[in-house]
């Protein structure tokens, strides 16, 4: 009931800014995603929520951003308002790949800018590798995807079988957890098993991390860091450094794994410097 109050206020503050709420069957996914409308499609900006989330990550950055392209803030399946059966099979980062690539494919025309949070980080990386021609601008908050040594232990961060499991699990997340979150704790912890979230960690194979093929990224590539991420090492820092030397990399301090929701100023400056918007 928590989360679906807050994804109904979230709901209101993207169609304050003329986001509106759309369903579409994707690939045998019924995906909901915010539309922002735009008098042409020829440029999309793809916003990609992390794992575990929603849409609703980019409610304090988003609606501040003043895009002038056509915008796409899609739920992936199982997240937000997009469902999944009880009995369907949990989608993997392939199964959520294909279906950003549907959705660009079915209400998008022209060239993107792809903005990933995290696993969606990941998942943008991944489509931009597909085809680096169409996309002009990667923004990557806190990625996922990189592999450094010791990396496969973020998966156990998931298993939330407990109220404490699930703090730190948020202590990991966040640079100094909300105090007005600590009584939603079960909430979130329920919606985490709810979405599945463990058994979709558990898909990801060895060979989908992008670490060989960082130098094929596209020619604007910028790193939006929160410098306290308990969650992924700094290490992913300094490999998008050595291996992406044209990126432009953006520590925010005091900042954990979610800078958009902990540190919503700094990450608005920062996101509007990588998409050159006012």
């Amino acid at each position: 009931m928590i989360i679906r109050t807050v994804h109904r206020l979230v709901g209101g503050v993207y169609r304050a800014v003329a986001l509106r709420s759309r369903r579409s069957v994707v690939g045998g996914h019924t995906v909901h995603f915010y539309e922002g409308r735009a008098d042409s499609r020829d440029h999309t900006v793809l916003f990609i929520h992390g794992l575990g989330t929603s849409s609703s990550t980019w409610m304090f950055t988003l609606p501040r951003l003043n895009i002038h392209a056509h915008v796409l803030a899609p739920d992936l399946p199982g997240f937000g308002l997009s469902p999944l059966r009880p009995d369907e099979q949990v989608p993997t980062l392939q199964d959520h790949l294909s279906v950003l690539r549907t959705l660009l494919e079915t209400t998008a025309s022209g060239s993107y800018t792809l903005v990933g949070h995290s696993l969606g980080g990941w998942l943008a990386m991944l489509l931009a590798l597909e085809d680096p021609t169409l996309v002009q601008n990667l923004v990557l908050l806190n990625p996922a995807g990189i592999w450094y040594e010791g990396c496969e232990q973020v998966a156990t961060a998931f298993d939330v079988d407990s109220d404490n499991d699930t703090r730190r699990l948020m202590d990991r997340l966040w640079y100094k957890f909300p105090w007005y979150y600590r009584p939603f704790l079960k909430s979130i912890r329920l919606e985490l098993q709810r979405r599945r979230v463990s058994e979709l960690v558990q898909t990801i194979r060895p060979e989908e991390f992008v670490n060989d093929r960082l130098s094929l990224l596209p020619a604007q590539v910028s790193l939006i860091w929160g410098s306290e991420d308990r969650l992924l090492s700094s290490t992913t820092v300094a490999i998008v450094r050595r291996e992406v030397p044209h990126a432009r990399v953006v520590i925010i301090p005091r900042c954990g794994h979610v800078p958009q929701l902990e540190c919503p100023r700094q990450t608005i400056l920062a996101l509007r410097g990588a998409l050159g918007t006012s």
